[in-house]
């Protein structure tokens, strides 16, 4: 049996964590929120082609325009020039890292789409091997996160919407 001191201080460490955390708490909803809503956003200028997300800086050698939409995380955003959609970038990642930040963003992409489950598979069809994760949504659009996975250099994540 324990003490009054134990049972005490016990619960005052608890009425302390759960304060820290009340303050804490609204800033990661907050978080979690704006980049719901950058993902709605995203999604909600497909029907026009993402013309309401670009700018007109055009990335020759990745055939696309800038986004003026970012995505935490990520280097850089773009719409493609060529068959529209947006996607992201974060290149010359370890392992580690890539595994690291496709974790983080499954999550939070599925905080802001529980339904439906997304799908995740090597893609057999890539000359680089890639694990690609879908989250389908109504109306055919989806979110893609990529891996791909180098053998003779850093690898990178990306992020299609479309």
């Amino acid at each position: 049996m324990r003490d009054d001191g134990t049972l005490k201080a016990r619960a005052g460490l608890l009425t302390a964590l759960a304060f820290m955390s009340a303050l804490v708490a609204p800033d990661v909803r907050a978080e979690g929120a704006a980049f719901c809503n950058t993902l709605s956003a995203v999604l909600a200028a497909a029907p026009d082609k993402f013309e309401s997300v670009r700018t007109e800086q055009f990335d020759n050698r990745l055939e696309s325009f800038a986004a003026n939409l970012a995505i935490p995380e990520f280097e850089a955003c773009y719409v493609d020039g060529i068959r529209p959609a947006f996607f992201c970038l974060r290149r010359g990642l370890s392992d580690g890292d890539a595994e690291t930040l496709i974790d983080e963003m499954t999550k939070r992409i599925a905080g802001c789409f529980p339904d439906p489950e997304p799908t995740t598979a090597r893609d057999p069809r890539s000359p680089v091997p890639r694990v690609v994760t879908t989250w389908s949504l109504p109306e055919g659009r989806f979110i893609r996160l990529v891996r791909r996975d180098y053998t003779e250099h850093p690898g990178s994540v990306y992020l299609h919407i479309h």
